[in-house]
């Protein structure tokens, strides 16, 4: 059995801060975000602005858990697959949009048990341990940069991955 947060009138199994925004995944699997919304990083359309109440990210995705970076989201959904939202600047969203009010799925054929969104990267979790990055950074250099997923170049595995870092 898995912990769950409270809110009044929702229950979350978990919750995600960004910059100026929280998202969470409700116990019917549903991501919802609030807070700053300046570049569509809630998920929902209309998500400019500020929303003081969750609203829900609009997909049709029933998502596992979701990561809120600087000014995206992403998230893995019950299928293992990691979806996006919001400013896509580096390439963060990885999948080539310049940006999106609503999730798409990450260019990959990995599936993804966890996902980490950070300041102008993203790095996730295959089912297998792999850790693979994209957007600035990518995970691998200060300098380079990718719109799709690159695997770390290691032969390790990882239980949890962080956007600033991995555990062994």
């Amino acid at each position: 059995l898995q912990p769950q947060l409270q809110v009044p009138g929702r229950t979350y199994r978990t919750l995600t801060a960004g910059s100026w925004f929280t998202c969470g995944v409700t116990a019917t699997w549903t991501a919802e975000c609030w807070g700053l919304g300046n570049a569509s990083q809630l998920g929902f359309t209309a998500a400019f602005g500020w929303s003081t109440t969750p609203g829900t990210v609009s997909a049709g995705v029933h998502f596992k858990q979701v990561s809120a970076g600087h000014d995206f989201s992403c998230g893995v959904s019950v299928g293992a697959r990691a979806w996006c939202w919001g400013s896509n600047s580096a390439g963060k969203l990885g999948n080539g949009m310049v940006f999106s009010n609503r999730p798409h799925p990450v260019v990959s054929a990995e599936r993804f048990r966890e996902v980490a969104a950070g300041n102008s990267h993203a790095c996730g979790l295959t089912l297998d341990g792999r850790a693979l990055c994209w957007g600035g950074g990518s995970g691998r250099s200060p300098i380079l940069s990718s719109s799709i997923p690159l695997a770390v170049p290691t032969t390790l595995r990882f239980k949890t991955i962080s956007a600033q870092g991995f555990t062994t």
